[in-house]
């Protein structure tokens, strides 16, 4: 693929840069997962500390 081909690819677009890749947005979606996995698991494991539970 030519530079400018690349480069009509990228303009044309309606979205946020990052999202239009179809790659790019496995990759990011995949990051929303892992992001909200953490937070999930986080507020899981703080309301068991503030309970008082031990493993």
């Amino acid at each position: 693929m030519a530079i400018l081909d690349k480069q009509r690819f990228y303009q044309t677009g309606h979205g946020p840069i990052y999202m239009r890749t179809p790659a790019s947005k496995v990759m990011v979606k995949g990051l929303y997962g892992l992001i909200i996995f953490g937070t999930i698991y986080s507020a899981y494991n703080l309301g068991k500390l503030i309970a008082g539970k031990k493993n």
